[in-house]
């Protein structure tokens, strides 16, 4: 399977070397992030000394690829942050995509024409290649590996199991936007 990613960047965390897609030590496991991931310096504690040393950058992102690597899928849950991405494996052939627990960074799932899956932070990137797309719902992940998509954020006040969800709501123009109040002199 063939991956292709692309990214345009701004530049808060490292702005001179964390020129992305970002790889992991073997240059086999790629990653394009939009966002910040906060608790990165705790995240290459997790880490062995030696991969850490091998770091190209000092972006916050770049521990995400390395972390794939060693954790599979299940690392994204160890990620405080804002954040959307999409990280690949050469060798497996397997992708992943994830979007942080609230949906701060924006991020759209399309479904090509051929097949494809595409991801973007905005819906222009998808229209003329994709049949059909959505919203990628937050505090998710989707696997290449099944096909689906699985909540990762599980927090103890929302139970497992309760359904997300998975249309957005239509408010229309509420009453109290189409019609402004007389102000009256008392």
């Amino acid at each position: 399977q063939t991956h292709t990613h692309t990214h345009e960047r701004l530049a808060i965390v490292d702005p001179f070397s964390g020129k992305q897609p970002l790889f992991d030590e073997s240059g086999k496991v790629c990653v394009t992030v939009n966002g910040e991931i906060y608790n990165h310096m705790q995240l290459r504690e997790k880490l062995d000394a030696d991969t850490v040393a091998k770091f190209k950058t000092q972006s916050d992102c770049e521990p995400i690829a390395h972390l794939y690597a060693k954790y599979g899928e299940d690392f994204v849950s160890m990620l405080d942050g804002m954040f959307a991405f999409v990280v690949s494996d050469e060798v497996s052939g397997e992708f992943l995509a994830a979007r942080d627990h609230i949906g701060k960074c924006p991020m759209y799932i399309g479904y090509g024409h051929d097949g494809s899956i595409w991801f973007a932070s905005e819906l222009k990137a998808l229209k003329d290649d994709c049949g059909r797309f959505e919203i990628f719902p937050p505090g998710h992940y989707y696997s290449s590996r099944t096909g689906e998509f699985k909540r990762w954020y599980n927090p103890t006040w929302f139970p497992e199991g309760c359904p997300v969800p998975s249309t957005p709501l239509d408010l229309g123009r509420p009453h109290c936007y189409t019609h402004t109040p007389q102000h009256k002199k008392i």
